[in-house]
């Protein structure tokens, strides 16, 4: 898979894809332009990392102030824009969770892109300077590797994203303290199950029989960890593929529809313009061109 490149002499971006691994693409910018609209929108997993410099980052209509030692989790599919950057330096990996196979590293990586109050959809945190370091030399290391490309870099690759990803979630970790071991797992299990069947059309029932509780509990413990209900991380994830298809592909409204678990396209149409303020025909346009 070829990289993805933007047009400044200040910007490194790579890409590797190796059989049966994760899909990785870094780039390091020093931002000078605002050339970074839509720049990898809709790739897997980010880690954003603020190395230097204060700015504004963009995710869909909300407008965060950023600094030196700012850390993203961003989920896949959430729309955001990188103009804010002008005077940071900033990395971003973007990464495949599925293939990377976060089991082996730690399910509570992924957990935490969804544990935020109320509509905030996105993990941000700040790091202090000395953890930012190592940050900072594990990002070196992994483009290293990736530039070099040196006997034996796609293992390499793979265990540097690995001790990176654990260092984010070493770092972010008082998040997760804050959930009772028994409430963790269940919301493992609800996240998992959302993950693998969003498409088909499933609901609250579904998801209480896979986890094995009351609807009305696991309505109840879903929204007190996470401000939202079982059905509304559902359609959330939904939202999500339908950005991502409108996106990258040409499928008619319908086909996305139907390919998201809905039975009716009106219905979609009207759920989507629910979430975004405009039928999907309209954000394809606007976002694509």
């Amino acid at each position: 898979m070829s990289h993805i490149g933007i047009p400044s002499p200040k910007i490194l971006a790579l890409s590797l894809f190796c059989t049966g691994k994760p899909y990785i693409e870094i780039s390091k910018f020093v931002c000078s332009q605002k050339s970074l609209n839509d720049y990898l929108q809709l790739c897997g997993f980010k880690l954003l990392f603020i190395e230097d410099g204060k700015g504004w980052q963009f995710f869909g209509h909300r407008k965060i102030y950023v600094k030196q030692g700012d850390l993203f989790l961003i989920p896949p599919g959430e729309i955001y824009r990188m103009d804010g950057l002008e005077n940071t330096k900033s990395w971003i990996v973007v990464f495949e969770a599925d293939p990377l196979n976060l089991n082996s590293i730690d399910e509570d990586l992924l957990l935490l892109s969804f544990l935020q109050p109320k509509s905030n959809y996105i993990l941000h945190i700040h790091v202090v300077p000395k953890k930012s370091s190592r940050l900072i030399i594990r990002l070196h290391e992994l483009k290293d590797e990736l530039c070099s490309k040196r006997q034996g870099f796609e293992r390499s690759v793979d265990a540097l994203l690995s001790l990176l990803l654990i260092d984010a979630l070493r770092i972010s970790d008082s998040r997760l303290k804050k959930i009772s071991f028994q409430s963790k797992q269940l919301l493992k299990k609800v996240f998992q199950f959302i993950e693998a069947n969003y498409s088909n059309h499933v609901g609250l029932l579904d998801v209480a029989k896979e986890v094995n509780l009351s609807p009305g509990y696991l309505t109840e413990l879903v929204r007190l960890n996470t401000g939202k209900a079982v059905f509304s991380w559902i359609i959330e994830r939904r939202m999500a593929e339908a950005r991502h298809l409108l996106f990258i592909t040409n499928r008619p409204v319908y086909q996305i529809a139907e390919g998201l678990g809905y039975l009716y396209v009106s219905h979609f149409i009207r759920q989507f313009r629910q979430y975004h303020g405009i039928t999907p025909q309209a954000w394809r346009h606007r976002h694509v061109n």
